[in-house]
């Protein structure tokens, strides 16, 4: 195991799970137990009986409406990091044909995103 998560509240949609154990190898969970048998790690992080979230999805952000894309990205997706926010879905809003700046938006979103983001249009 590469990573675990121990002395840990889980939250999840139906409860609170207290005294969890979280296994990670590479940057996929693997294990997820209660007061289970110890496991051992490269790296042991203590939880300290805080809660411990999934990442969250916003499915709906339009970036560069106000302000520049570029700009809007960059902070946007520092603010949703911080926010627990680890997906991010931006809506396109374009004028004419989205092919014509599609490039533009996908090596932008690959530059300066910090979080995942996918990109759409209506």
């Amino acid at each position: 195991m590469d990573t675990i998560i121990t002395n840990g509240k889980l939250v999840t949609p139906w409860e609170i799970i207290e005294g969890i154990t979280i296994g990670i190898e590479g940057k996929k969970i693997v294990s997820v137990q209660q007061d289970g048998i110890p496991l051992k790690a490269k790296q042991v992080i203590n939880a300290h009986g805080n809660y411990i979230l999934p990442g969250i999805i916003d499915c709906h952000t339009h970036f560069g409406a106000f302000l520049p894309y570029e700009d809007d990205v960059l902070s946007e997706t520092w603010a949703a990091a911080f926010g627990g926010i680890t997906t991010v879905f931006h809506v396109i809003l374009e004028q004419g044909s989205i092919f014509d700046r599609l490039n533009y938006y996908i090596e932008t979103t690959k530059r300066l995103a910090t979080v995942d983001m996918s990109l759409w249009t209506p």
